[in-house]
């Protein structure tokens, strides 16, 4: 099972440069994986954070991977867009090749205005 770390007083922060993108669907297919780069940093409050991911262009619909980057294996994107290489979150619990917990974001679904997938790293 997994325990939120209620005692965390900002112990992680994520840059977008920490977090791998892979698996392209959609407009990220055509666009590039950085169609929707993460837009700021964010740390842990309690054992949470909302990562901003931005709307793709003219809300075009799309599907991404996104993992914590335990290594620097994979993709990244910078702030204003361009594809990067990943650079390690450097925390113990997420080292290894290939590591760090993943997410599928999803944009553009059907009859909605805005999409909001919630994932549990």
């Amino acid at each position: 099972g997994w325990v939120t770390m209620t005692e965390d007083r900002g112990c992680v922060t994520v840059q977008p440069q920490h977090l791998a993108l892979a698996a392209p669907s959609g407009v990220f297919d055509s666009g590039g994986l950085c169609a929707a780069p993460l837009a700021a940093a964010a740390t842990t409050r309690g054992g949470r954070a909302w990562l901003s991911l931005p709307a793709t262009p003219g809300g075009a619909a799309g599907r991404l991977t996104t993992r914590l980057a335990g290594d620097s294996s994979g993709s990244a994107c910078t702030s204003g867009g361009a594809l990067q290489a990943v650079s390690a979150l450097g925390v113990p619990w997420l080292m290894g090749s290939g590591s760090g917990p993943i997410a599928l974001a999803t944009w553009g679904r059907a009859n909605r205005p805005a999409v909001l997938r919630r994932e549990t790293w």
